[in-house]
């Protein structure tokens, strides 16, 4: 969790990606419950823990966290001292799993409590969080012209790339039909790339999915 002496910073860079793949992918309970402490540690004296590890403990406590962690990261963004702590906190709000705290980040795409320059993007996360993603696609097809207003035209595309994650067949076919009635004029070349990445991973999906079941059950 601390580098030493002499480390390079590449190392220490790789320390952090490693623990946050523990704690979220791997969902490893000994380096969440070490992440909580760690955090608590950083918010009572920020030099306490390695600049490189906080990211780590973020993404850590999204995935785990609930009501508490998702008020204190809402009240960090109001209250960021600098515009990278404030895009770290707020692009964690996109990062919960539970629907309530996923509704409201939604609701906050477009109520103005986010800055346009900023919302696009909040609204790409929330499409790639993959136990939000359905909620987040259904709820960006409701407000579609409500984002045509109020987003710059250039970010729309950059938008629908978290169209990426809706990886299932039923989802892939609910894409193309949306987007082949509702064309996104700029960035035309680049939505086509889009779609044609979610219809690779769906492909990819169906191809292999035997193949890992399987896996699974032989390493239970």
């Amino acid at each position: 969790w601390a580098p030493q002496p002499g480390e390079h910073e590449l190392l220490s860079q790789l320390r952090g990606e490693l623990l946050a793949a523990l704690g979220t992918i791997g969902n490893d309970a000994p380096t969440q419950a070490e992440a909580k402490t760690r955090y608590h540690q950083y918010k009572a004296n920020p030099s306490a823990v390695d600049r490189n590890v906080v990211p780590a403990l973020v993404s850590i406590l999204t995935h785990i966290g609930g009501t508490a962690e998702y008020e204190d990261f809402h009240a960090t963004t109001k209250a960021a001292k600098t515009p990278q702590e404030e895009q770290r906190y707020l692009f964690a709000l996109a990062g919960f799993r539970q629907p309530e705290l996923l509704e409201r980040t939604l609701k906050m795409t477009l109520s103005g409590e986010v800055r346009t320059q900023n919302a696009p993007y909040l609204m790409r996360s929330l499409l790639l969080n993959t136990d939000g993603r359905e909620h987040a696609w259904a709820f960006l097809k409701q407000h579609w012209d409500e984002m045509l207003q109020q987003y710059p035209d250039n970010s729309i595309v950059r938008m629908c790339e978290g169209i990426t994650a809706l990886v299932t067949p039923t989802l892939e076919a609910d894409v193309q039909q949306f987007f082949a009635s509702h064309p996104v004029k700029q960035g035309a070349k680049t939505m086509e790339q889009h779609l044609e990445k979610l219809r690779i991973a769906v492909a990819c999906q169906q191809r292999e999915a035997a193949t890992l079941m399987n896996l699974d059950t032989h390493n239970r």
